[in-house]
């Protein structure tokens, strides 16, 4: 009787165990699949990595070529319609962005572009988080020499951010700015942006010294 009890208490506590470890390694199996998960690069993310470089340089390059022809026009006080491929965005970015001005935990920044809209993706790391997060959206003029990126999406790898989970902890990362003057190392205004296949299509003016020094404060 009794060894009849103790061999139910075994098989009972046989069985317990059991469980308790396929659950252990679900739960590490779901854990390496939510890191995966996070850290995928979508497809522009790579591409834009894809460069030498040397093809970044030869991109400044064309970029810088292409303003010092239209010098006379922007100085005579006339618009400029210009093209900023992809390929010259993300080298500007790669080598005249200074890292120092990205957030804390931010690195590696590339943009793409799809339907008309821009395509922002960045490595994230907060403390032992790491993900690869891409964001979506229409692009504007901000000010005079920036752009914006009104978010409508944001993805962290291949997983969905719900976008009042951003606005309310990053309310900045909800509408990111480029200062594309700077970038261009050109005193420059910034009429109209419109995103046009893989390229932005700009509208640009020489900005006037006069309001700028007049904007900044007395000493």
């Amino acid at each position: 009787m009794f060894s009849g009890r103790r061999h139910y208490d075994d098989q009972r506590r046989k069985r317990g165990f059991e469980f308790y470890a396929l659950v252990i390694l679900g739960l590490v199996i779901l854990v390496f699949v939510l890191d995966w998960a996070l850290r995928v690069e979508p497809k522009f993310y790579t591409a834009a990595g894809g460069t030498t470089s040397k093809e970044r340089q030869v991109s400044i390059a064309q970029v810088d070529a292409q303003l010092e022809a239209a010098s006379s026009t922007l100085q005579s006080g006339k618009t400029f319609d210009g093209k900023l491929t992809l390929s010259q965005l993300n080298a500007l970015v790669a080598i005249r962005y200074p890292k120092s001005s990205l957030p804390k935990g931010i690195s590696d920044v590339r943009f793409g572009t799809e339907d008309g809209q821009l395509l922002l993706g960045l490595k994230l790391r907060k403390g032992p988080c790491r993900a690869l997060v891409s964001l979506r959206g229409p692009l504007a003029v901000e000010g005079e020499a920036a752009l914006s990126l009104s978010v409508r999406k944001v993805m962290a790898g291949r997983l969905p951010v719900p976008m009042s989970l951003v606005r309310r902890r990053l309310p900045d990362a909800a509408r990111p700015k480029l200062d594309l003057a700077r970038l261009l190392n050109a005193p420059l205004k910034i009429e109209s942006v419109e995103v046009t296949g893989d390229q932005l299509a700009l509208r640009l003016r020489q900005a006037d010294p006069d309001a700028k020094s007049a904007s900044a404060p007395s000493r």
